[in-house]
């Protein structure tokens, strides 16, 4: 899809009480809005505007002074900072801009967590640097895959040394002997 399409606009709700948008589906949604570009270069600069919803609206009101916040100028990449989205004196949400080429890479990145102080923690520490919020510099750190380090899984003497094979029924069944790999 993004060899077609610029990605505009992305709206998450990591409302606790109500995930969706939709009234009839229990599962948590992303509203992305794109522009098809039939193949033709992005603009060089573009920028995605991501909505984290700390709460979801419930009016129609709520939603357009969201939207409003959202299509305002000055919005910050969210490298940098987060604009907060206030509505009475309540905080909503925040609201940053994203570079495309993060986006190419990884469009659910800046929408994963509700603060961007998380995501920018993610997203640096995927580069192998640690920047804490309230810290000012970044500390390198090196990084690998986990199985890169050691083969992870139960010591099977744990196994053997904690359970007997008995030939009675038990509360507990179980496989023993059994090939996790040739499942029925």
């Amino acid at each position: 899809m993004n060899e077609s399409y610029q990605i505009d606009f992305l709206i998450v709700s990591h409302d606790a009480e109500r995930w969706n948008f939709s009234e009839s589906t229990n599962l948590s949604e992303a509203l992305m809005v794109a522009t098809k570009t039939n193949n033709a270069k992005t603009p060089d600069g573009h920028q995605t505007i991501v909505v984290n919803l700390w709460h979801n609206p419930r009016t129609a009101f709520e939603a357009m002074a969201i939207a409003r916040d959202a299509m305002r100028e000055g919005v910050p990449n969210f490298l940098k900072g987060a604009k907060r989205i206030e509505i009475g004196g309540e905080t909503w949400g925040e609201i940053v801009s994203v570079d495309e080429a993060v986006i190419k890479k990884d469009w659910f990145l800046p929408c994963a967590f509700a603060q961007s102080d998380l995501t920018r923690t993610a997203y640096r520490l995927a580069q192998g640097n640690l920047s804490l919020p309230t810290v000012s510099h970044q500390n390198e750190i090196p990084m690998c895959a986990l199985g890169d380090l050691g083969k992870l899984g139960y010591d099977i003497r744990d196994i053997h040394d904690a359970f007997e094979i008995s030939n009675s029924f038990t509360s507990f069944p179980a496989f023993w002997g059994h090939d996790s790999k040739n499942l029925i």
